[in-house]
């Protein structure tokens, strides 16, 4: 009688394997031959990853703390450290701060040159009046209709901003009704040595003055009825104010005007509130717009 060999769960101890995985575990066997180091390579990619990782962390707590030797060299650099403005402390610190400080440095360069002032040439002929420092190092002409209060409360202002150092020019230019009264009566009046006493007495007065009032202002200081009249009817009366007139026309200035040095101290160019900074910076030679009005 013939005997059926034993089954292979008796030979190996393992149950019979399915076909299908009977393939699997063989495709498996053939890729680990095929690539033998492949585990080896992710092991070692690994532990590179988690030494960079301990790197990082590592300089990471060195730059917080400081050494005996940063203590040492510390104090010397205390001058330097001071003296840095706070956008490039804070550039220092964070690179977006740094950004965002080189973009403002980039558009207040940009402001300064495309706000330039004006610079005129200087207006021919002595002026009408010379108040503040006559031997001022900077030069303010003022253009402005003392009829007008506006022109004379703004000339007050600009003189209290003024200063001391400083030769301020009163020049006669007509408000727009045109009415050149303001003018004949300063010019009148200098020519009679009465221009002091009768710019005391404008300072004082209040509202928009007639050409009546202010030739009654001109009497007042001891200029004679007569003298006004004659004056009133000779053409010759406007020839001081005349080159005046013709170089603010030709520059189409409207009155109340400031020049600083021959620089038009208007909008957007230059600010007429800082005025004391535009004057020390000419005093001090620098440029009278600068990337720091911008910042």
């Amino acid at each position: 009688m013939l005997r059926l060999p034993p089954p292979n769960k008796l030979i190996t101890g393992r149950r019979p394997l399915a076909k299908a995985q009977a393939r699997a575990q063989a495709r498996a066997q053939a890729k680990a031959q095929a690539f033998p180091l492949l585990p080896l390579a992710a092991a070692l990619c690994i532990i590179v990853a988690l030494a960079q990782i301990a790197a990082w962390g590592y300089q990471s707590l060195r730059g917080t703390q400081s050494s005996p030797m940063a203590s040492q060299t510390a104090s010397p650099m205390a001058s330097q450290t001071a003296s840095q403005t706070a956008p490039q402390m804070a550039a220092q610190g964070n690179p977006f701060g740094a950004l965002v400080s080189v973009q403002q440095r980039h558009a207040a360069a940009r402001a300064v040159a495309e706000r330039q002032p004006r610079r005129l040439s200087p207006p021919p002929g002595p002026p009408l009046r010379v108040l503040g420092n006559p031997q001022g190092a900077v030069t303010l002409t003022l253009l402005l209709d003392p009829a007008l209060a506006s022109h004379r409360q703004q000339l007050q202002a600009w003189l209290n901003l003024s200063g001391r150092n400083v030769r301020a020019e009163l020049r006669f230019t007509p408000g727009a009704e045109g009415n050149l009264a303001g003018g004949i009566i300063l010019n009148m009046a200098q020519a009679q040595g009465k221009l002091p006493a009768l710019w005391q007495l404008l300072t004082q007065q209040r509202g928009n003055l007639t050409e009546a009032e202010l030739l009654a202002l001109l009497a007042e200081v001891g200029v004679p009825l007569a003298t006004i009249r004659a004056a009133l009817s000779n053409p010759a009366t406007l020839a001081p104010l005349q080159p005046t007139l013709v170089w603010a026309n030709a520059y189409q200035l409207t009155p109340p005007v400031l020049l600083l040095d021959g620089f038009v101290v208007e909008e957007p160019a230059m600010n007429p509130a800082l005025l004391p900074r535009y004057i020390q910076r000419r005093l001090q030679g620098e440029a009278l717009i600068q990337p720091a009005d911008f910042l």
